[in-house]
């Protein structure tokens, strides 16, 4: 059998090229990650928002509510609104931190009027179902017209696609409870709020 040096010495680079691509990626998300929390640390509220993401999904690195929450109580404190929206989530639902509903709702109202569509839909909820809050059917309307409107950049900026047809659904739910001439009330309103609540930078 002849031997053919050249062809064997490709195979062997082919075959390491394959097995170093797993952990070159893995070094690259390794390294994302180290980066992250060093610029968390140094007090960069983006970076304190995205490591909680990341510790929030569990998908990178292992799970972990509580670090999530602190982490965007810290960015939230700087002003962040999607910080104040996620937190609101853990906080009025007790994931991770202790079940605060009022501390959950001024989190989501903080981030509403700062443009943040998702925290928009959440106020909407609380006003529809009456979940510890008096239920307002023509304001669950206002705030879910104003989500349904401005949800379509937050999707752009990779926030949840879905947020749109789920504030349009709560908008055909308070509808069906309100009058004409509330419904005209509940049109004006959603008009003050989406010109006055539109997404800001710090959505980023």
């Amino acid at each position: 059998m002849s031997q053919d040096p050249i062809g064997r010495r490709f195979w062997l680079f082919l075959v390491a090229a394959v097995l170093l691509v797993p952990a070159t990626f893995a070094q690259s998300q390794s390294s994302r990650l180290q980066v992250l929390e060093a610029e968390a640390a140094r007090g960069d509220a983006t970076a304190q928002f995205n490591l909680g993401v990341e510790l929030y999904r569990g998908e990178k690195v292992e799970r972990n509510l509580e670090k999530a929450a602190r982490l965007w109580r810290l960015a939230a404190k700087s002003g962040h609104v999607s910080a104040h929206n996620n937190l609101g989530y853990l906080v009025f639902f007790g994931r991770g931190v202790a079940r605060d509903p009022e501390e959950g709702m001024r989190l989501w109202r903080f981030a509403a009027e700062g443009g943040h569509a998702e925290a928009q839909f959440h106020l909407a909820s609380t006003y529809m179902t009456g979940r510890h809050r008096r239920r307002n059917y023509l304001v669950a309307y206002a705030w879910a017209k104003t989500s349904a409107h401005h949800a379509p950049t937050l999707a752009k900026l990779g926030g949840d696609p879905a947020v749109a047809e789920k504030a349009r659904t709560l908008m055909r739910q308070a509808r069906q409870s309100l009058s004409e001439n509330e419904l005209g009330q509940a049109e004006e309103r959603a008009a003050e709020f989406i010109a006055r609540y539109g997404p800001q930078e710090s959505n980023k």
